[in-house]
């Protein structure tokens, strides 16, 4: 993938501002020209759109295409290879995009997104995920940030000082984006948090 970036005539990749370092970088280090702009992953997209536009260039999604989902779709396998059983789809409360979405039969649009999970930061999920996600699961789990932060402890997978000042950074924003129409459908023995990550969360259950 490197070698093939390089050939390429130059490139570029729109990232919020809020992406974390560590990936803007190792794009970097693949050989294309990263612009970090606006706040959200939706922002980002809309300049990638123009710029591919203006410039004559092929603007390629992220997630929202079925040749993306399958690339992607090989860290499935290899999870699955590892033995390792997965029973749910999860989401922050301040970034539910696919979990009300599910609820109300329909793709829902955020006012605002949270940050601290950044890879699920979207106003809207994709057409052709919520598609997919709509005919294949029953419904996605909310869980807290300390929820995540006790799952990356855990797994070992990251520096958890870096996710404690990024928390504490971002004290703000810890309000739960939901409005009345997107209360949860199943709480009660599923809420609590912990140092820990939770079996469950908040349960929002697809419509259909």
């Amino acid at each position: 993938m490197r070698k093939e970036l390089h050939c390429l005539p130059r490139n570029w990749v729109a990232m919020p501002v809020t992406t974390p370092e560590i990936k803007w970088q190792s794009v970097e280090r693949l050989g294309a020209t990263v612009v970090l702009l606006g706040d959200s992953y939706h922002e980002a997209q809309a300049y990638a759109k123009k710029l591919a536009k203006e410039e004559g260039r092929s603007f390629i999604p992220p997630f929202d295409h079925p040749d993306i989902i399958m690339g992607q779709g090989t860290v499935g396998m290899e999870v699955m290879r590892e033995d390792y059983w997965c029973g749910a789809g999860v989401e922050p409360p301040d970034a539910n995009a696919m979990a009300l979405s599910l609820h109300h039969g329909e793709r829902i649009t955020l006012d605002q997104v949270g940050g601290f999970a950044d890879g699920v930061a979207v106003k809207e999920v994709g057409e052709e995920t919520f598609r997919l996600c709509k005919e294949l699961i029953d419904g996605v789990v909310l869980i807290s940030r300390d929820a995540i932060c006790g799952s990356i402890e855990q797994t070992r997978a990251t520096n958890t000082t870096t996710i404690t000042t990024f928390f504490n950074q971002n004290s703000s924003s810890r309000r739960d984006n939901r409005s009345a129409s997107s209360r949860p459908l199943q709480p009660g023995s599923r809420q609590g948090y912990g140092g820990r990550p939770r079996r469950g969360g908040r349960f929002y259950q697809s419509s259909s």
